[in-house]
């Protein structure tokens, strides 16, 4: 909303906690400017960047973050192992999730045995496992494909997009060269389809465990593994309902509790104790401040 007094806008509010958003940088025209933002020492503060773990402009979002005194940084892309290191300590992760009012079970024919929705399938260094695992699948199965909807936008996007993630059998998605875990790993199981992806760290700790709620494979075995369970329809409406229950008991927002778990932690932390998140499936806590944390969210370095 335009350059702001904090102080002002604190006294006029009396909020519990402060979120500030540290953007997403373009060329386009210059951040807002927040002046006064070290009054009210009192009102905790916290700031979400929104930038991608291989995007260089979330130095930008931390030294914003930096500059405005937060107790706390939080993202939806990387954990602390890939934040940077002079921010890490200060970093938590809010794992994206599913939109359950769009991604749901719209009771649609299962007709389509495989989509690949999304880019890098064909052409994208940046998804090495889509480009491997695609030409098996074509050469294989039927199959749906749709591009990224930019730069150039199409009608499989919103609704339409959930409704043909329900018509398939099988969804194709991962989180690129960083690994990452991107909407689409939620999406896929929240709109009743079987997410294929490959077995991360990350996809591990969120709760995925293959042949349970998912399939991770890779270019070798990903044909025997869905000819498989379409072979056996039973196995395969199992599997796919598993799945589903799965995302929307533990992957919509509902259940991404980090912010207030960190503001309920806050306030009862003592001088010398520091919060620390272990994993996206486990509540943050309360460590001493020279605690040696050994256990984090998972992070797999890549050259991106």
């Amino acid at each position: 909303s335009g350059d702001l007094d904090y102080a002002e806008v604190v006294e006029r509010h009396e909020p519990d906690l402060v979120l500030f958003d540290g953007g997403c940088d373009s060329f386009k025209g210059r951040y807002p400017s927040y002046i006064n933002t070290h009054a009210h020492p009192q009102v905790p503060k916290v700031g979400f960047s929104r930038n991608d773990f291989h995007s260089p402009m979330r130095l930008n979002s931390c030294g914003r973050f930096e500059q405005w005194g937060v107790d706390a940084f939080f993202n939806d892309a990387w954990p602390v192992k890939g934040a940077p290191r002079a921010f890490a300590d200060r970093t938590f992760f809010i794992p994206r999730w599913v939109n359950d009012e769009i991604f749901h079970d719209y009771g649609e024919t299962k007709c389509i045995p495989v989509s690949m929705l999304g880019a890098g399938f064909i052409s994208s260094n940046f998804y090495p496992w889509r480009r491997r695992v695609a030409p098996k699948l074509v050469e294989n199965f039927p199959f749906f494909h749709a591009p990224r909807p930019m730069p150039r936008p199409h009608m499989v996007v919103g609704e339409a997009y959930a409704r043909m993630i329900n018509r398939s059998h099988f969804v194709v998605g991962c989180g690129g060269a960083s690994r990452s875990l991107v909407s689409k790993i939620f999406e896929i199981p929240g709109a009743r389809s079987i997410l294929v992806t490959e077995e991360t760290e990350i996809v591990r700790d969120a709760g995925f465990v293959d042949g349970e709620n998912c399939l991770l494979v890779d270019e070798h075995n990903v044909v025997e593994r869905i000819q498989y369970l379409l072979d056996h329809p039973d196995e395969l409406e199992a599997l796919t309902e598993r799945s589903y229950q799965f995302i929307h008991t533990k992957h919509t927002v509902r259940q991404r509790r980090q912010l207030i778990e960190w503001l309920t932690l806050f306030k009862q932390m003592k001088p010398g104790q520091r919060i620390i998140q272990t994993s996206t499936s486990k509540p943050l806590q309360i460590v001493d401040e020279n605690y040696v944390q050994q256990e984090y969210v998972p992070f797999e370095n890549t050259d991106i």
